[in-house]
């Protein structure tokens, strides 16, 4: 799967990469907790022929270097969005976040609302409890130990059985360079982090999507947010697992486009 060529700025000395391409109104694409941005090669070809599409690295992931701080906030990673924005020169984008990228541009948007037009989330989860915050902390210890053994165990949770061996492969790639550090950074701030507490600043058109097949992030996932934020559209993709954009990106590009065609005509 082909994506642009890799952008990189230095912001307070560290650098900050994303791919882009297309032009017309701006979609921010936040990649999951296994994955950078490449995650996004299907909406590269798809919608840039409309929109102008920004796929960042997050900050120690890809090619984008770790923040200062050692034990990362959510608020954080936000900043860190605000920088992209800045360095890309968008005032005002969507937001399209998976998983970590969800609960980034979730508090992105609590923060800076009117640089939001409308937030999608992609296998959003309300809380990470006990049980998710010990499998990620598994994932850590697996990836020191073996980066493939991770990224195959990785692609086997997150995807069918079914699944499109080029995805596949593609998802396990992403999964093996990972870097430690990185991934731990992410998991802490993930553990300490209650999405839903930040949903409730969320004044904005909200879209949750979800694989049908998703046992990270089943559908069900998204029955607390939906009681949170009014309004909220909720759509499943059809056989898919935690990777909806890259499994099936046709009902995937369908969706998104609809939701952000209401939520152009309410603005």
């Amino acid at each position: 799967m082909t994506s642009p060529q890799i952008t990189t700025a230095l912001v307070d000395g560290r650098k900050l990469s994303w791919r882009e391409a297309g032009r017309g109104p701006a979609i921010v694409f936040l990649h999951d907790i296994c994955a950078d941005s490449a995650a996004w090669g299907p909406q590269f070809a798809v919608l840039a022929k409309d929109h102008r599409i920004i796929a960042w690295d997050c900050p120690g992931f890809g090619a984008s270097s770790l923040l200062a701080q050692r034990e990362p906030a959510a608020a954080d990673y936000a900043d860190a969005v605000a920088a992209l924005l800045d360095a890309a020169k968008v005032d005002r984008a969507a937001l399209v976040g998976a998983g970590l990228g969800a609960v980034i541009a979730t508090t992105f948007a609590a923060r800076e609302p009117r640089a939001v037009g409308a937030l999608a989330l992609v296998g959003a989860q309300a809380k990470i409890g006990g049980t998710e915050a010990g499998r990620m902390l598994s994932w850590l210890q697996e990836l020191i130990r073996d980066p493939a053994a991770f990224a195959r165990a990785y692609a086997e949770l997150a995807l069918p059985s079914r699944c499109d061996p080029a995805v596949r492969a593609h998802v396990e790639a992403m999964a093996a360079r990972v870097a430690p550090i990185g991934l731990g950074r992410a998991c802490q701030m993930l553990a300490g982090t209650n999405l839903a507490e930040q949903l409730k600043s969320v004044h904005l058109p909200l879209l949750l999507l979800y694989g049908d097949l998703d046992t990270i992030a089943p559908p069900e996932a998204g029955t607390l947010i939906d009681m949170i934020v009014r309004g909220t559209v909720t759509e499943i993709v059809e056989q898919a697992g935690h990777m909806p954009q890259l499994e099936m990106p046709d009902p995937f590009h369908r969706a998104l486009r609809a939701f952000l065609r209401a939520a152009r005509a309410r603005s």
